[in-house]
């Protein structure tokens, strides 16, 4: 192999590495924003929890009777 030919072999494998290298930092860097934001059962769950506090707090809510 002359070279000519191997400079170029480690140049793209030079690149190769280097894209590698970017794409998981991004995957890291997505991870950390996501990381702070919950999730859709998380939030659901955190306003079914206040939409009950707020109706035990209701101080003319009276028990249902059977008839």
């Amino acid at each position: 192999m002359n070279a000519n030919a191997q400079l170029q072999l480690r140049l793209a494998n030079e690149r190769i590495a280097r894209d590698h290298r970017h794409a998981a930092d991004a995957r890291l860097a997505e991870g950390a924003r996501r990381g702070h934001r919950l999730s859709l059962r998380q939030r659901t769950a955190i306003r079914l929890i206040r939409l009950g506090e707020r109706l035990a707090a209701e101080p003319n809510l009276a028990p249902v009777r059977s008839r």
